[in-house]
């Protein structure tokens, strides 16, 4: 089914009859806010993290790592099976040994050496 002027136009007619062309820029903007949220949300990796998972936050978290030295790291590894270190422009996952053997299991399309130099890459 094709969209057309008319079905927008009775869509404006029925819902926003009342509203100004203001308010209908603002209900632009959260729709497109939402969806940028849900599609952050649908690639997030549930993984604890260490320090923010926002660019500022992460460089302030990459300072405070390095100056605190190996007893934060040791007691995140400890604490968790799984953890994201941040990097000033990447992140590094730190597993512990269970779950790397179960890494040497996963087939090759689950897993691509290929696919992930492309996003670690710079260049398009």
């Amino acid at each position: 089914m094709a969209i057309t002027i008319e079905h927008f136009n009775d869509f404006k007619e029925k819902y926003l009859s009342n509203t100004t062309s203001l308010s209908l820029w603002q209900w632009a903007l959260v729709v497109v806010v939402i969806h940028k949220a849900w599609s952050y949300y649908q690639h997030y990796i549930s993984i604890p993290t260490y320090g923010g998972i926002f660019r500022f936050s992460r460089i302030l978290s990459t300072i405070r790592l390095a100056r605190l030295g190996p007893e934060a790291f040791s007691r995140l590894y400890s604490k968790y099976p799984m953890i994201l270190l941040p990097r000033l422009e990447f992140w590094i996952v730190y597993v512990q040994p269970q779950f790397l053997e179960e890494l040497f299991r996963a087939p090759d399309e689950h897993l691509s050496f290929l696919d992930a130099t492309f996003d670690v890459s710079p260049y398009e």
